[in-house]
């Protein structure tokens, strides 16, 4: 389902065929109702589901952590001479 604040309140499939529609911008609500077929296959969410925000969080904490740790005193000795 697609609502647009000036244009029309659509449905649509799994492959982006309007099954119905309806204009919301010439009354002060618009109402739709249309069956919709469940789609058949499995999607990306359904093989990896929540991986990649995780995978992506542990990176982010990895990183996070690298940048903070304390300063080796031979690192420290590097940039004081420049």
């Amino acid at each position: 389902m697609r609502a647009a604040r000036d244009g029309f309140l659509t449905i649509s499939d799994s492959y982006g065929r309007v099954l119905d529609q309806e204009r919301s911008s010439e009354q002060p609500y618009a109402e739709l109702e249309a069956k919709v077929p469940i789609g058949s296959g499995m999607t990306v969410y359904d093989l990896i589901g929540d991986t990649f925000g995780r995978l992506a969080l542990a990176f982010g904490i990895t990183l996070s952590a690298f940048a903070l740790r304390p300063k080796k005193k031979e690192e420290t000795e590097e940039q004081d001479e420049f």
